[in-house]
């Protein structure tokens, strides 16, 4: 079967919400929180997919953080209208169970269908769903003492935010990630170390086109660039969906300006 014609809307509409994430922010809204929501958005879609239940209890617990926490990135998650928040009564008991849109879902279900276990499927040259999944799970699972949870779960976020990046120019140096996250270069240091540590980023340093120094080009691993390439390039063939949200660079910081 081949999965990139049969459910085409999964892979994309992943892209689009990492977009929604980092680029439609109201005034308050971190790139820092919108890299954490990476994180929590693909494990909600593999925890469905694999038939699982999935609240905010349970979500704390899988990545090691705190409830609160994970409650303030489920608010920015809601908002963006990215996932739903469904309650349900028992006996005089609550509880809140989490979805994310169900193309979402039967695209991993069809992953899971094709590959069957996807923690002991062969990842090298395998679909985006997947690589993100194993690359999020070595980043929760083998953090060092140095790294907290939080950090590990910003980490998520931030590797598939530089592998996107990679896909439309390239490797690219600390001073282009920081300008397109808003963020401090020394903001991100920790985790460039740590994902260098994992074998999952190169860094090389290379001499500067403008300067008679050398810099840094950071790159990720060519299979997940390619396949964001590839689905980028769907991206920008789907004039709906690429149209869905204002995100866009103007846009993002309009918002964030506003009083």
């Amino acid at each position: 079967m081949n999965q990139e014609n049969k459910l085409p809307a999964g892979p994309l509409l992943f892209l689009v919400a990492y977009s929604k994430l980092l680029n439609c922010a109201n005034k308050g809204d971190t790139s820092s929180k919108a890299l954490k929501s990476y994180g929590i958005l693909n494990a909600i879609a593999w925890f469905q997919a694999s038939g699982e239940s999935v609240s905010a209890p349970r979500l704390a617990e899988y990545f090691g953080v705190t409830p609160t926490g994970v409650r303030h990135l489920l608010e920015y998650l809601k908002r963006l209208k990215l996932i739903e928040v469904v309650e349900h009564r028992e006996n005089f008991k609550k509880w809140h169970e989490l979805s994310v849109p169900e193309p979402m879902v039967a695209f991993l279900k069809e992953v899971q269908r094709v590959i069957g276990d996807p923690e002991g499927a062969h990842v090298e040259g395998s679909n985006i769903g997947l690589l993100i999944h194993h690359t999020s799970c070595q980043i929760r699972e083998r953090r060092r003492p140095s790294e907290t949870p939080t950090c590990a779960l910003q980490a998520i976020g931030f590797f598939i935010f530089l592998a996107r990046l990679n896909a439309q120019f390239g490797p690219v140096t600390r001073g282009k990630l920081a300008a397109c996250l808003d963020m401090h270069p020394n903001s991100f240091r920790g985790k460039l170390d740590y994902l260098q540590h994992l074998g999952l980023i190169t860094i090389r340093a290379v001499r500067a086109d403008n300067h008679p120094g050398r810099e840094e080009h950071i790159s990720a691993g060519e299979a997940i660039v390619a396949e964001f390439r590839h689905w980028d390039l769907r991206l920008q063939q789907d004039t709906e969906l690429r149209n869905c949200c204002e995100d866009n660079e103007t846009f993002r910081r309009r918002k964030r300006g506003a009083a």
